[in-house]
């Protein structure tokens, strides 16, 4: 539940005044209006600097990252005075972005005012050679950042590359090392149509980064290839991942072996062209995650789903979200099985997906935990609501929400 906004009171209201076009230049909302008798004004140089520095704050984190910095632009436009206290607030300049262009003189400036606060660092290299393979300059330029930034490299809290190949990024981050070693957040947005550079050893640049919790992969077609240790590692997201070989599913399991901390495993639009060459699946060695609370599997195909499913085993899990997998039915069939433990759902969803009732009536008898079940967009529903809104009955404390 949201807390409701707190009205400045009229003592405050005197000093914000002075801020009403700071707050209209940023593009957020004015504070409420006093119905007290008008104040008198204080002028900007009254004002603490750490109040001017904590509006200031407020202000530039209430946007989004790649608005936060023209945001702070519109307000060292607004008087000489909140100028001077920005640029020697570091908490205002943490956030770091560099582009094709390279790494010029303000950026060095930003970089200092930042003090020793940590960073988060966005690269974007957009330049391409024939579609697909980023162009001489444009790696050249990437190189050449990287060699400037990385004395702050150990500062670095979050990095968010977009780079227009896989191998580019390999490179990238092969030539950052062990400077990223306090890096919490890894985030990876490349080209789709890469032809094959997919094949790049992931662990050995991942194990130089012991703090790492967050993996953010979008298009990155990777390769685990060797065994590892992510013991910090407790989110991995997976994003248009494309496995063009078969030998890319025991390379993911390895991927989650390798994260036995692992809280929460996002897969998001998984091609399966590989399908129709695994008519068999072998068994491979199961995984064991512990700590894993959450399964969210949106558009990866049933065959992959049944796969990831059946060799892991994760007995603490509380959510499972799955949306457009296809046909559920093999799928619900793991899931009863009897190596998955599911005492601890609470929390189950379902939607634009095939499946028989009498399938899914078995799974959830396996929930006894269950409180939320969530059914949409799922034609089944329509000849057989009757049958679960009697089990949810039978269920004590159970709620069901159809969402039809």
């Amino acid at each position: 539940m949201l807390a409701s906004p707190i009205s400045p009171s009229s003592a405050l209201l005197k000093y914000m005044r002075p801020f009403d076009d700071v707050f209209n230049l940023a593009g957020t909302i004015s504070p409420a209006v006093d119905m007290s008798p008008p104040a008198e004004n204080v002028s900007l140089a009254a004002l603490p600097v750490e109040l001017i520095s904590r509006i200031l704050e407020t202000t530039v984190h209430a946007h989004q990252q790649n608005e936060a910095e023209r945001a702070l632009v519109r307000l060292l436009s607004v008087s000489r005075r909140l100028r001077d206290v920005a640029l020697s607030t570091p908490s205002l300049w943490t956030s770091l972005r560099v582009t094709d262009s390279g790494v010029r003189e303000s950026t060095l400036q930003h970089l200092q005012r930042s003090g020793v606060l940590r960073l988060d660092v966005t690269i974007t290299v957009r330049c391409r050679n024939h579609k697909t393979m980023p162009c001489k300059e444009g790696v050249s330029m990437l190189m050449e950042s990287l060699a400037t930034l990385q004395a702050s490299m150990s500062r670095w809290r979050t990095l968010d590359f977009n780079l227009p190949s896989c191998w580019l990024t390999q490179e990238a981050l092969s030539t950052c090392g062990t400077a990223l070693r306090n890096l919490e957040v890894l985030t990876v947005r490349t080209g789709h149509s890469d032809r094959g550079d997919y094949a790049t050893p992931l662990p050995s640049v991942l194990v130089h980064m012991p703090r790492l919790r967050t993996i953010n992969f979008h298009w990155y077609n990777f390769r685990w290839v060797e065994p590892a240790c992510l013991a910090s590692v407790t989110k991995i997201r997976l994003a248009s991942y494309y496995m063009d070989d078969p030998s890319l599913v025991p390379e993911l399991l390895e991927m989650l072996r390798a994260c036995p901390n692992l809280e929460r495993l996002e897969l998001d639009t998984i091609a399966e062209r590989w399908v129709p060459r695994l008519s068999h699946p072998p068994t491979f060695m199961p995984v064991e995650l512990p700590k894993l609370k959450s399964i969210v599997l949106t558009d990866c195909g049933h065959e992959k789903a049944q796969i990831l499913l059946r060799d892991i085993r994760c007995p603490n899990v509380t959510a499972i979200n799955l949306a457009m997998v296809g046909n559920l039915n093999g799928v619900l069939d793991i899931l009863s099985s009897e190596v998955h433990s599911w005492e601890h759902v609470t929390e189950f969803s379902i939607a634009l997906c095939d499946f028989r009732a009498s399938m899914l009536m078995g799974l959830l008898k396996n929930m006894p935990s269950l409180r939320k079940l969530e059914i949409r967009d799922c034609p089944q529903m329509n000849t057989t609501i009757s049958d679960l809104v009697a089990r949810a009955d039978s269920l004590s404390g159970t709620g069901q929400e159809d969402r039809m």
